[in-house]
């Protein structure tokens, strides 16, 4: 996953309920085509809103929107189209590694439920290496993806990488 750069799920300015920062679209309900569209059942597909999202790597996106809505949906998708997979018929023009993107969550089970829909969607796609790898990217809370910055460059600050997080 990537720390920072092209590619990363996170988000550079707040974004309104509903809205995905950045890329201006948002994940819709599960009544209509918010978990995935109407791709097939094996292999949804993101609805307009979700695929603007997905596609918008140029860069950072927040996705933000009420319960049931696909947000998760979205960022797997999303990380897969990074990663090089199809998506709605399209296929991103250089993909990057999965060291190399970032996605962070706000609570332990967000971010559980996102590896574990990742991984799942991985493995669907027969990208089996990439689907090991998970539990290594940078999927995680915003506190834990700052104590992984902290810990990784506390030596350029002077600092012991074995530091205590205060709360």
């Amino acid at each position: 996953m990537q720390r920072t750069g092209d590619g990363a799920v996170g988000a550079r300015r707040a974004a309104a309920p509903g809205e995905v920062a950045g890329a201006h679209a948002a994940a819709e309900p599960r009544g209509g085509a918010g978990a995935g569209g109407a791709g097939n059942a094996a292999r949804p597909e993101p609805n307009d809103r979700q695929w603007e999202a997905i596609r918008a790597v140029d860069r950072h996106v927040l996705v933000h929107a009420g319960a049931g809505t696909g947000k998760t949906f979205t960022v797997v998708r999303r990380i897969l189209y990074l990663l090089g997979v199809e998506v709605r018929g399209e296929r991103i023009a250089q993909p990057v590694g999965l060291g190399r993107i970032a996605a962070i969550t706000y609570t332990n089970r967000a971010a559980a439920d996102l590896k574990g829909k990742l991984r799942a969607a991985l493995r669907a796609e027969g990208l089996r290496r990439e689907a090991y790898e998970v539990d290594l990217a940078r999927i995680g809370t915003i506190h834990s993806f700052c104590g992984e910055v902290l810990r990784d460059f506390a030596l350029r600050a002077g600092r012991p990488p074995a530091g205590t997080v205060l709360e």
